[in-house]
């Protein structure tokens, strides 16, 4: 399982919490505290978050390339480093 999918999970079982809270009986406790299939489908939420972010926007290429991707070189694309990265995220 990868850090990065355990980490979203549980992002977004934190979210819901904190959105829902006071509006119906939330669960008590922790993310280390769920039940398997509770994990499993924050899980299954959180790789399709990481999925859809994979192809990045344009303002997204653009803010790479101000922000240090200059060094690769004339004609060069980041977009092939931020596939890798979030190919490996989804490991």
């Amino acid at each position: 399982m990868s850090e990065m999918i355990e980490r979203v999970a549980e992002a977004i079982y934190l979210a819901h919490i904190k959105n829902y809270a006071g509006l119906a009986k939330q669960p008590e406790g922790k993310w280390e505290q769920l039940a398997d299939w509770q994990k499993d489908y924050g899980r299954a939420q959180a790789r399709a978050a990481i999925e859809a972010m994979r192809e990045p926007t344009d303002a997204m290429i653009e803010a790479g390339w101000q922000d240090g991707m200059a060094g690769f070189g004339e004609g060069e694309e980041c977009e092939p480093v931020w596939h890798a990265m979030i190919d490996e995220a989804l490991k």
